[in-house]
């Protein structure tokens, strides 16, 4: 008995000390998402302009992080989206139908370092820039035209991962993030640039091992 009991108290003070080895240099953590969508909307306008789409939508993201040195990592960073719409008209007078097809593909190296560790919990912040391409096919019954963006940026944050088991982690973070667009629409000459700040809160499990 005194033997299982010094067994289980060695194995609950070594999973602390397990967590902690986890952000040691040659060690790895990662997540990886797939999201499927589906939107249906119907618009009911003013006059006989009623309208309704159905949008289907489809995105892979990774969270792929390598520690280079004890509590320091780095990861790629790479997503796709792809979105595909559909627009249907509900009126005598006009009968189009619109379709779009959008693509995005985007790269976003991070570089993260866990400053401070209790326990279970683990905090860290990041840094990333970012770069990604987009295309766009718009169609419609008499017209087809493309846009294509180039968008690039970058963000910072801070974040905290709680330890549920010992390579499992439970991770939140509060980040800052910058895009600059450039829109071009060869068929009409088009060639616009926007830019877009957003500030945003993400939960998720994360695996390290």
């Amino acid at each position: 008995m005194k033997k299982a009991s010094a067994s289980l108290i060695l194995l609950v003070l070594l999973l602390p000390a397990g967590a902690y080895c986890q952000l040691n240099k040659g060690s790895w953590f990662g997540s990886f998402s797939a999201n499927l969508g589906y939107n249906h909307s119907h618009y009911d306008m003013t006059g006989d302009d009623d309208y309704m789409t159905n949008t289907i939508n489809f995105s892979l993201a990774d969270n792929l992080g390598f520690f280079v040195a004890n509590r320091l990592a780095v990861g790629p960073g790479i997503s796709f989206n792809i979105t595909n719409e559909h627009t249907s008209y509900e009126n005598s007078i006009n009968t189009d139908k619109e379709h779009s097809t959008i693509y995005s593909l985007a790269f976003s190296p991070f570089i993260r370092f866990y400053f401070a560790k209790k326990d279970k919990l683990a905090f860290f912040v990041q840094a990333n820039p970012s770069i990604g391409y987009g295309q766009a096919i718009y169609t419609d019954s008499s017209d087809k035209f493309t846009r294509n963006t180039l968008s690039y940026g970058g963000g910072a944050g801070i974040g905290m991962v709680y330890f549920i088991l010992d390579n499992v982690g439970l991770e939140t973070q509060l980040s800052y993030t910058f895009t600059a667009n450039n829109i071009k629409e060869k068929e009409d000459k088009i060639n616009n640039n926007s830019g877009v700040s957003a500030v945003g809160i993400g939960l998720g499990l994360s695996f390290y091992f």
